[in-house]
C-alpha cells in the first residue's frame, strides 16, 4: 500500500518560498517530490506538490509543514 500526503498551494508573486517536511518517527524516509533528503524543498508556483510518498507506512504520524520564508498560500491537503 503506498500512502500520499499533497498540498495544493502557490507563492505569491513568483517568489522562491523554503519549506521544511518532517514526520515525527526518526528513521522513516520521507519519499518526497522536489525535496532534498531532509526534507527542504520551494514551493515556486501554483500546482500541487506532492509532499510524502511512503510504502508500507504501518504506524501513525504527526507531519509538520514549516514554510521558511513569507509569501506563500495554501489550499487544500489530499491524502491517498
Amino acid at each position: 500500500m503506498i500512502y500520499d500526503l499533497a498540498l495544493f498551494s502557490m507563492s505569491i508573486r513568483g517568489a522562491q518560498v523554503m519549506t521544511a517536511i518532517a514526520l515525527t518517527k526518526p528513521g522513516v524516509a520521507l519519499g518526497l517530490a522536489g525535496t532534498d533528503a531532509k526534507g527542504n524543498g520551494i514551493v515556486h508556483e501554483h500546482r500541487l506538490y506532492q509532499l510524502i510518498r511512503q510504502k508500507n507506512l504501518n504506524h501513525d504520524h504527526v507531519i509538520k509543514i514549516e514554510f521558511l520564508d513569507k509569501g506563500v498560500q495554501a489550499f487544500a491537503f489530499t491524502f491517498g
